[in-house]
């Protein structure tokens, strides 16, 4: 039997910034298959990769998924991502930052709304240690968002408090920030979808909607999508409402 070829650091050095571009920057389809090769490669043979490699390699291969309309297979990259910079100490702020943040989109692609909310904190929290204030400012807010998706009582501990915000931002932004945590969103979510039973069917849920509308395409209405969302969840043994506005 042939043996095979191991990997090497010009292959990695060579295969990343090629699927980075195709991936990232190209959007172009059908390179999930390679990534998670590579990936699955990079595993089968222990090969030596940093841990924040390993999360931005993860991280692409949820990029690729969502680019192939295939987002429902992304899930153990994202775990394993989310995981990995959790548990990683020695990344500088920027590039906790950079991580937390590209953490905190996937959670909120993959309808993570726990995830979410927690990842835009630490992005929050790394890019004001990094000096990016604006960034800080934006993820902030983010997490003030997601924290109106939560049931009442859950959302007020939520909520990041008025010295919190002050002593980071300082008053002026720290005054607005607060004050933007009583502003009811245009469109309220059903709180449900912060139970953590959720996450564990939502892929499948999603999975049956997507592929409703490939066979009936002409069906496509958002008052569809939503009664099949219903129904769909209902199986699964959640109550869900579809989105309201305030």
């Amino acid at each position: 039997m042939k043996e095979e070829t191991k990997l090497t650091e010009k292959d990695l050095a060579d295969a990343y910034p090629f699927l980075n571009r195709k991936v990232h920057e190209e959007h172009a389809k059908n390179y999930a298959p390679i990534v998670s090769n590579l990936r699955n490669a990079i595993v089968r043979e222990r090969y030596p990769l940093s841990t924040r490699d390993m999360a931005r390699l993860d991280l692409l291969l949820v990029e690729a998924y969502q680019n192939d309309e295939t987002l429902a297979k992304a899930r153990p990259a994202f775990e394993e991502a989310y995981a990995l910079v959790q548990n990683e100490a020695s990344l500088s702020p920027k590039e906790a930052m950079e991580l937390w943040g590209a953490l905190a989109m996937d959670a909120n692609l993959l309808e993570d709304w726990n995830r979410a909310y927690e990842a835009s904190d630490e992005a929050s929290y790394f890019a004001h240690r990094a000096g990016e204030e604006a960034k800080a400012i934006a993820w902030k807010k983010d997490q003030i968002a997601l924290a109106w998706r939560f049931e009442e009582t859950e959302r007020e501990k939520k909520m990041p408090s008025y010295e919190e915000l002050v002593l980071l931002f300082g008053k002026a932004n720290g005054t607005a920030l607060f004050a933007s945590e009583k502003q009811v969103p245009a469109v309220m979510h059903d709180p449900v979808e912060t139970n953590p039973f959720y996450v564990k069917v939502i892929d499948s849920v999603n999975e049956r909607i997507r592929a409703y509308f490939v066979a009936y395409p002409q069906d496509f209405t958002e008052d569809k999508f939503n009664a099949l969302k219903q129904q769909y969840l209902r199986e699964e043994g959640l109550l869900w409402l579809p989105p309201r506005k305030a």
